[in-house]
């Protein structure tokens, strides 16, 4: 997040009741072993309150490359897939576009037919400006791309270019034929409407600090370089989704800014994006940029992910309730040497801390009702960097042979357990440590809790009182186990309107026929 070998780009260099009692674990130490704690009332009627319905299994979303396995991608429902400029047009802005066989030696059309036959929604990250943008061939990667010197950022005509690219991608995979005479490719590549891709992300990190003034843009230039791509990419394709670019630092206030530029210069005084977007990152606070020496990032409790998102969703629902709401990045490290690692905690490895966090994140972005959120990353970005945040952010270990860490296999679970779910309330718990969401079913009265402790210390309620829903007849436990990508489950005993199990600091799921 604050580096200037930025996360990908490492990769890209290298290619209620009352408590009756309560039982805790700390480390290895147990405390009582027939305790119960009861958790809050489940008699209230459970309404979805999810915005915009989205399945949980397409709300799971994970950041990666076209080239991935699909089979690993098939751990979430979204790839946020990035793509340099350069990869379809070379060094270049006025060459071709070459799709198949393009200067990496990709076939894109192959690879996205690929991830959309697995059923995976596809979002191209599109970043990076060419580097003869202004006839050098030393334009700076993540440089404000204005066409030519001297141009004004402020001004939509001054990133042309990039408009006109964006075009193209559009016209070949979005879902609208565009003309062969507007298209900028070879002969034997002239298709459009393809109808692979969903969503295209404009830049990536635009706020972003670290790489001087000629990379960070302003709300305003920012607002200027999405509206003249907006137009184009709805001009090539109206059904294709325009997301902002993820801000480094969820801000409502570049928001603001934006919103206000785009009522003072556009005649439809609309907001060019269809989904707002940002990155959320637990960096304990107490971190000093300038030396940055090891302090464990925080949970994402402590971290305020709900809170901090609720807002910018609350921001959004009353001032552009059109637009859908994004978490595109956030993650933790399994490197205790990175900022970005979790706590150590007895007991457990990082991999399992980390794999723990990612869950309670998600399920916390579906609690604040935002639309989608992707985790960084599907793998590890560099075997070089691997004590640099973001390193080892990867739910697959790219240093031991690419071998699926604990977090894939926790979030695929996850996928699996509330598929066509969403979210639907939380249950007060009586314990302030615990956290208790619902999940219903889209189509259905049957519905899954998630019930976890939110601390960090290996808490463990060893016979957790929670009550179900009156109409509820039949209860499963489903845990998430590591190797198993659908979890382990087991049937409860429903008694006198409840269930009793074990809890701990990772979710645990109660499936039932009506929520």
């Amino acid at each position: 997040m604050f580096i200037c070998i930025r996360k990908y780009s490492l990769l890209l260099i290298l290619i209620t009741s009352s408590i009756l009692n309560t039982s805790c674990i700390k480390g290895n130490s147990r405390k009582g072993n027939n305790d119960t704690t009861n958790a809050g009332n489940s008699t209230d009627p459970t309404e979805i309150l999810s915005r915009n319905k989205i399945p949980f299994d397409k709300f799971i979303g994970v950041n990666g490359f076209h080239e991935d396995d699909v089979n690993n991608i098939k751990a979430a429902g979204l790839l946020r897939a990035y793509c340099n400029w350069d990869w379809f047009q070379g060094d270049n802005p006025n060459d071709q576009l070459i799709f198949q066989n393009s200067r990496g030696g990709w076939y894109f059309d192959d690879a996205f037919t690929k991830i959309k036959d697995a059923g995976i929604t596809i979002a191209m990250c599109f970043q990076g400006a060419v580097k003869n943008l202004h006839g050098t061939g030393n334009f700076k990667f993540n440089d404000k791309p204005v066409d030519k010197p001297g141009l004004s950022t402020t001004d939509p005509a001054s990133y042309t270019a990039i408009s006109h690219t964006l075009f193209q991608i559009a016209a070949r995979y979005g879902k609208t034929k565009v003309a062969a005479n507007k298209l900028n490719v070879p002969a034997s590549q002239a298709v459009s409407g393809l109808d692979l891709i969903e969503y295209i992300e404009v830049w990536n990190e635009p706020d972003k600090d670290w790489e001087g003034k000629n990379a960070q843009f302003s709300p305003q230039e920012y607002a200027a370089m999405l509206s003249a791509c907006y137009d184009k990419i709805k001009e090539a394709d109206p059904h294709m989704k325009v997301v902002m670019g993820g801000l480094a630092t969820l801000s409502v206030d570049y928001i603001k800014g934006m919103k206000a530029w785009f009522e003072a210069n556009r005649a439809d005084k609309k907001f060019a994006a269809d989904v707002i977007n940002m990155h959320i990152y637990a960096f304990n606070n107490k971190i000093n940029w300038s030396n940055p020496v090891q302090k464990p990032a925080e949970t994402p409790e402590d971290a305020l992910f709900k809170n901090k998102t609720a807002a910018l969703v609350n921001y959004c629902e009353n001032n552009i309730p059109q637009a859908l709401v994004w978490i595109s990045e956030f993650g933790w490290d399994t490197n205790p040497e990175s900022v970005l690692s979790p706590k150590k905690i007895a007991g457990l490895s990082l991999n399992e801390v980390q794999a723990r966090w990612i869950i309670r994140a998600f399920l916390e972005f579906a609690a604040a009702r935002t639309n989608h959120a992707q985790v960084f990353a599907l793998t590890d970005p560099s075997q070089n960097y691997i004590s640099t945040w973001f390193g080892t952010s990867g739910l697959i270990d790219r240093t031991e042979n690419f071998k699926k860490k604990e977090s894939w296999y926790y979030t695929s679970a996850l996928k699996n357990i509330l598929e066509n779910m969403a979210f639907a309330g939380e249950q007060k718990a009586s314990d302030k440590n615990v956290l208790i969401y619902k999940f219903k079913n889209l189509n259905g009265e049957n519905g899954v809790y998630a019930v976890w402790c939110k601390t960090s210390e290996n808490k463990i309620i060893s016979n957790f009182s929670l009550p179900v829903s009156v109409h509820a007849k039949k209860a499963e436990k489903i845990e998430l186990v590591p190797g198993k990508d659908s979890g382990e489950k087991s049937e409860l005993i429903i008694n006198k309107k409840t269930v009793r199990l074990r809890i701990s600091e990772k979710p645990v799921f109660i499936s039932v026929d009506n929520i």
